[in-house]
């Protein structure tokens, strides 16, 4: 059969692995791409209608000259408005069979199946469910039964149960790169995965509602050998003649026996600067010391918030705040540089939490950057769920997280009482950092503009990670407006 994928944004493993395990099987599959207009908050509204039509049209050139059996919308909850609109155009052109896939549908699933225009979702990991489904559709075989789908069919819908895990995460195929590599989402940075799951339970992220789902159904943290990673490795390097690596693992350093075998294998194979990201308590003197060797330039760490309440109480990291100085010192140490992930705008916080944040990232002085997020409450977390106990999410806020809209804007979703101050620290936190404190609150009385949001992200992170994400949208966005 013929699997049409369809996205926004930028490249995404998710759709490299199930493409590469149809291809596998003997199918075929392709993208239509859309790369958006530049970050999520910052759209440039004037030129995205200029260029909108046309790569919509370019979208359905590649779709008719393929002729795909079936289309499947893998789906963030940011990406859902678009999904739907795409949905309802593509069902109306190829009257196919739609599928969606992803956070939203697999923590929403009754809202995303009412939609008219999908016929079915699959919640959870989706290689093996859409592999199963695909091979039943082409042999007219009986697919109603699919583990992981939920499935139209007439005036009722079949609400199937959640696969096991895949324990062997070798045993699937390398991501399909060739997909976005087509449009020029990645040139420079491979992003690669050595793990999936995350042990942790953060209130703000969908791991701990993943565990939940996949209660029973085998170990939800997996990782691949490293000769496997190597492997993997070793294509990119030749194929795409890349220069660095992204680790995206949620926590790249929860294994030190593993850490120790990928060093050697990874220096002497591959040779690479890559990036990952780590959590705090997750690194020690010895795991810095095999970073730095294997040739790790700079890492995201999670700070989240400086005020204990927050950071323990209502995030629910569990990291005292000497285990997070610790962790710059080690960086520090060892010459890698780190940026800060940091969110504002919970349920609860105060202007006090806020300057704690703003404290600790003074104190640690991150060496590539600070970054400044609003609290979006994901669909299925547990701090959604304090956030609508606490009166933070009334019936239309609610049904905005349901629409997947207002995600990683600069303002809060929820109706917090200190929604302007909540801006104010997104927008200017990541400059105050690097000026002398006296100039905090002078900062802080400047308007929020979209300039000054625009400002912030050349001290959100380094300058060679802004080039790489400046060039690949750049890339993206003139090959999704070239190929038809």
């Amino acid at each position: 059969m013929k699997i049409l994928f369809a996205f926004q944004n930028n490249e995404w493993l998710g759709i490299e692995y199930l493409s590469s395990v149809l291809k596998r099987a003997g199918h075929a599959t392709d993208l239509v791409f859309d790369p958006g207009m530049g970050d999520v908050e910052f759209k440039f509204k004037t030129l995205e209608k200029i260029v909108e039509r046309r790569i919509l049209s370019n979208m359905l050139n590649r779709a008719k000259k393929f002729s795909p059996d079936i289309s499947a919308f893998p789906c963030h909850s940011n990406l859902y408005p678009w999904m739907n609109k795409m949905a309802a155009v593509f069902k109306e052109t190829f009257r196919i069979p739609i599928i969606a896939g992803g956070m939203h549908p697999t923590f929403f699933p009754d809202i995303v199946i009412s939609n008219p225009n999908i016929d079915m979702i699959c919640r959870g990991e989706g290689e093996a469910a859409l592999l199963e489904l695909v091979e039943g559709m082409e042999n007219n075989l009986d697919y109603l039964g699919t583990r992981n789908m939920w499935i139209k069919r007439k005036d009722r819908i079949i609400k199937n149960e959640i696969r096991p895990l895949l324990d062997n995460l070798d045993s699937l195929p390398f991501p399909d790169k060739d997909l976005f590599y087509q449009y020029r989402s990645f040139s420079d940075r491979a992003y690669v995965m050595t793990a999936r799951g995350c042990p942790y339970d953060c209130s703000y992220c969908f791991n701990h509602s993943m565990k939940a789902l996949y209660q029973g159904k085998g170990s939800y943290v997996r990782r691949r050998s490293v000769d496997n990673v190597i492997e993997e490795l070793k294509i990119y390097k030749t194929k795409y003649k890349i220069k660095e690596i992204f680790f995206y693992d949620d926590v790249f350093t929860l294994d030190i026996g593993w850490l120790r075998r990928f060093r050697s294998q990874y220096r002497k194979e591959i040779n690479l600067p890559f990036k990952c990201m780590v959590r705090a308590n997750c690194l020690s003197q010895e795991k810095v010391e095999i970073l730095k060797e294997a040739g790790c330039i700079y890492v995201d760490i999670g700070v989240e918030s400086g005020s204990d309440k927050i950071r323990n109480g209502i995030m629910n990291r569990n990291i005292e705040r000497a285990t997070i100085l610790e962790a710059g010192r080690l960086l520090k140490g060892v010459g890698i540089k780190f940026t800060t992930l940091n969110i504002f705008g919970s349920p609860h916080e105060l202007i006090s939490d806020m300057k704690e944040t703003v404290a600790i990232n003074r104190q640690l002085k991150p060496t590539a950057g600070a970054i400044a997020n609003v609290l979006y409450p994901f669909p299925g977390t547990k701090i959604a769920e304090l956030a609508e106990k606490s009166n933070y999410i009334d019936a239309k806020v609610k049904a905005e997280i349901e629409k997947g809209e207002g995600a990683y804007r600069g303002a809060t979703l929820l109706k917090h009482p200190l929604e302007k101050e909540i801006v104010k620290y997104h927008t200017f936190m990541p400059i105050i950092i690097r000026l002398p404190r006296w100039m905090e609150s002078l900062v802080l009385s400047l308007p929020t503009w979209r300039i000054f949001r625009f400002i912030s992200i050349f001290f959100s992170t380094s300058p060679r990670n802004l080039f790489i994400r400046i060039k690949e949208q750049i890339q993206s966005l003139y090959y999704a407006l070239m190929r038809q």
